[in-house]
């Protein structure tokens, strides 16, 4: 079984967008784990980012990262329902 994979981690190629990615799901996740949180990037300028992560744990404990999107707007239901649809494909 493969340990957790970081973030920084470019061996796993993403299966997304520009905007999100997300790694497939191989194994049943337990646990799902989501949050967004705020951070400043530069591109260009100063300008604040709005990231979702979402993260699983396995069954036998060990800790995925399932998927990261890199929003600029706020924060809502309706970005909420479609990482969760994302994830749930």
């Amino acid at each position: 079984m493969a340990g957790p994979h970081l973030v920084g981690d470019r061996s796993r190629s993403p299966t997304r967008s520009q905007h999100g990615s997300r790694a497939p799901l191989g194994a049943v996740q337990s646990v799902v784990y989501i949050d967004a949180l705020w951070i400043k990037g530069r591109e260009g300028k100063i300008a604040k980012r709005l990231v979702y992560l979402a993260v699983g744990v396995d069954l036998d404990g060990c800790e995925h990262v399932l998927g990261l999107w890199i929003r600029t707007d706020s924060e809502g239901a309706r970005q909420w329902l479609t990482i969760l649809g994302e994830l749930k494909a």
